[in-house]
């Protein structure tokens, strides 16, 4: 078994370059479809498992038997 991690880079970027809260709003939202929606799509039918996800950071465990590359349509 592995752990992967996966980041979203530049959010606090984001956050500090942008003071408005319509973009920080759409971009919240944004990272929570991608922590709760696309990420499970995404893993859906492999071997994968999720084990937290949340604010732009996913943890995955992967079998050590897992291929190296994953093709997703």
């Amino acid at each position: 078994m592995q752990l992967l991690q996966i980041e979203v880079s530049g959010i606090q970027q984001f956050i500090f370059e942008s003071n408005r809260l319509r973009e920080w709003r759409g971009a919240s939202a944004l990272l929570s479809r991608m922590d709760h929606q696309v990420l499970d799509d995404v893993i859906a039918g492999t071997p994968v498992e999720k084990i937290r996800s949340r604010g732009g950071v996913a943890v995955l465990r992967v079998p050590s038997d897992a291929p190296n590359e994953v093709t997703v349509e």
